[in-house]
């Protein structure tokens, strides 16, 4: 009766993990991704699934137009939106700049290594 009970309360346990580390955040995911498209508007940059960046020209209620970067408008349906599209925001870029030009100062040192353009003191010569 013991070993019963054990294996009713594990699979209660693996349900109740299955639920709070599956379903609940899909749960809530959702709900973000609804509250997002009732506060769609027009001049809003989305993404679509497809991978497509525009900003909503005109919104209806079950598709929209979107204008995308050359111009041409192309009409979407709603359900077909990802996201908003992110904006890099200026700090990041400036840290990615930064990044480059470390590494290009990194290779630069690798290339002078190899090519023996560093310290002679620091070499041991030929023995």
């Amino acid at each position: 009766m013991a070993s019963i009970l054990y294996w009713v309360g594990l699979v209660a346990l693996m349900l109740g993990a299955w639920y709070f580390l599956m379903i609940r955040p899909q749960r809530k995911k959702v709900k973000e991704h609804e509250a997002m498209m009732k506060e769609l508007k027009p001049g809003t940059r989305v993404i679509t699934m497809a991978g497509i960046y525009g900003e909503i020209d005109s919104v209806g209620e079950e598709t929209m137009v979107l204008k995308l970067e050359d111009g041409a408008r192309m009409k979407v349906s709603r359900a077909s939106i990802a996201g908003l599209e992110a904006e890099e925001a200026p700090e990041e870029a400036e840290e990615d700049e930064v990044e480059e030009g470390e590494a290009a100062e990194d290779g630069q040192a690798e290339k002078d290594e190899k090519s023996g353009g560093g310290d002679e003191g620091d070499k041991a010569g030929p023995q």
